[in-house]
């Protein structure tokens, strides 16, 4: 990949934007990186299916969190603890 101080092979670079809500700033960063990294001939960008697994990925977390917040809720509440 270096070769005496110079790249001989691009760059791969897996552009992941982890937010998940709507309206989310993150793409527009995304796209600007994009932009210029495309500029560059030696940077190879993959800026879709990681992107893709993350988000699915990142779902479930949220999905995952907001039972157990709410099994809590739901524990402290019957018992009195905090």
């Amino acid at each position: 990949m270096f070769e005496a101080g110079r790249m001989t092979s691009a760059l791969r670079i897996a552009l992941v934007v982890g937010s998940t809500r709507e309206g989310r700033f993150g793409p527009r960063i995304a796209d600007w990186f994009k932009d210029f990294a495309d500029g560059r001939g030696d940077v190879a960008l993959d800026a879709g299916g990681a992107e893709k697994a993350a988000t699915a990925m990142l779902d479930d977390l949220v999905w995952w969190g907001n039972a157990l917040l709410a099994a809590r809720r739901r524990d402290e509440g019957r018992t009195g603890a905090v």
